[in-house]
């Protein structure tokens, strides 16, 4: 309910009031209506952010969340010291494109998507899991890089563990780096890149590190 009122009467002593007119509406309806927008908006949020084949944060919204936090804490926010340890692990499917190209796109998309499942599974609640491009992913770890080293290698052999029984087993390269202080987001991901490329050209299934 909603209620408006007015003194209409006031004692003569004393000035207070002696009698109020109110009017009281039932407002059910508007604030359910106004509900009902609200998730509408939301939703449409989460459909906007989100990759709908891996379930990780699209570029744009994925760049945003990370600069904001670097942003904070480099400023000293976030009840952190400046320049709190962070690192970025970037994730590569090896030879999608091949898959692609014999297999035809759906067999790619449901690869992706088995792939976005098993790598958000095993995330944990602070980790920035984001689909930077085709079939390179990037995850955005709060953390330092010696705790970082173990995750990523973790997420490799969950990757291998995820495909082990299909007809297709696609392996991963891993680029990894940490975040000096007052980086922004660009210098340490050229790193991570770095740290990529020199995984695929080693190899490909494996894990490298700039520092």
């Amino acid at each position: 309910m909603e209620w408006k009122a007015r003194p209409i009467e006031k004692d003569f002593d004393s000035g207070e009031p002696a009698k109020i007119a109110a009017v009281m509406v039932d407002i059910t309806g508007y604030k359910s209506k106004v509900l009902r927008q609200e998730q509408i908006i939301s939703d449409l949020y989460v459909v906007a952010t989100t990759d709908s084949l891996t379930g990780a944060l699209v570029r744009w919204a994925g760049e945003a969340y990370i600069k904001r936090i670097l942003d904070k804490t480099n400023d000293g926010g976030l009840n952190q010291e400046p320049g709190c340890p962070f690192s970025l692990i970037m994730i590569d499917l090896d030879n999608f494109k091949l898959i692609n190209d014999t297999y035809g796109h759906l067999m790619g998309d449901a690869i992706l998507s088995k792939f976005g499942e098993a790598i958000k599974k095993s995330l944990r609640k602070n980790d920035i899991f984001v689909r930077w491009g085709g079939d390179e992913f990037l995850i955005f770890c709060q953390n330092s890089i010696d705790q970082t080293i173990p995750m990523a290698e973790r997420l490799k052999h969950i990757i291998e563990e995820a495909f082990s029984l299909e007809a297709i087993s696609p392996t991963v390269s891993i680029g990894l780096t940490h975040a000096n202080p007052g980086e922004s987001l660009d210098e340490i991901f050229k790193r991570a890149d770095e740290a990529l490329y020199k995984a695929k050209k080693e190899g490909k299934n494996r894990i490298c590190i700039v520092s």
